[in-house]
């Protein structure tokens, strides 16, 4: 779990820096915004490889994915180059995190809807961004996202959403990822086997 836990730094204030090619994906060696582990792996090319490796396999062509807490921007970039005619919506919370992200999501010529509601913890937001975007695949990487307030999303939501993706921030220590795993397997949502749960968890409907 030591990749997750240090992704970013806890305030990010960018500084520049070497840009380097993960999985296709060109991210910034920027100490301002990621944490020495994380810069390590992204000057190896292995940011969130795990990740990377597991991501694209479980995302059908031209599905429509929702992110919540999208960090850096690296699983819609991915997903972008991986996935043919795949939707994306992107949302991160943090104002200085969100601004990185577009930069890498611009650097890299990633079509993708940034959407700016801030208050996704509500549950009544949860649900209006399930609603409007009717996504088919779902992914979580922000560990601020409670656990009542999915529930409402999912449960005031019409039944698109087959697959949820945990990963990054979302599976830090203390997170509340644990408490999100037990609502999805009560909800209908079965883990999918033979992946690292400590780099990425998914579930799937039915």
């Amino acid at each position: 779990q030591a990749q997750a836990k240090s992704l970013y730094l806890p305030v990010v204030r960018p500084a520049g820096g070497d840009w380097f090619a993960n999985r296709d994906v060109l991210l910034p060696a920027d100490p301002g915004v990621f944490g020495d582990a994380a810069l390590a792996l992204i000057r190896r090319g292995k940011f969130e490889r795990r990740l990377a490796r597991a991501l694209p396999a479980h995302v059908l062509t031209g599905a429509k994915v929702l992110e919540l807490g999208a960090g850096c921007g690296f699983a819609a970039a991915l997903l972008s180059m991986a996935i043919a005619g795949a939707g994306l919506v992107v949302q991160e919370a943090d104002p200085a995190l969100e601004a990185v992200m577009v930069g890498i999501l611009r650097r890299n010529a990633v079509t993708a809807e940034v959407t700016r509601s801030r208050d996704y913890p509500g549950g009544a937001s949860v649900a209006a961004l399930l609603s409007a975007h009717r996504p088919e695949v779902l992914i979580l990487g922000c560990p601020r996202l409670a656990v009542g307030a999915l529930a409402q999303g999912l449960d005031a939501q019409t039944g698109t959403v087959g697959r949820i993706v945990l990963h990054g921030r979302m599976l830090d220590p203390g997170s509340g990822g644990e408490d999100i795993a037990r609502l999805l397997e009560g909800r209908g949502f079965s883990a999918l086997e033979g992946l690292d749960p400590g780099a990425v968890r998914i579930f799937s409907k039915g």
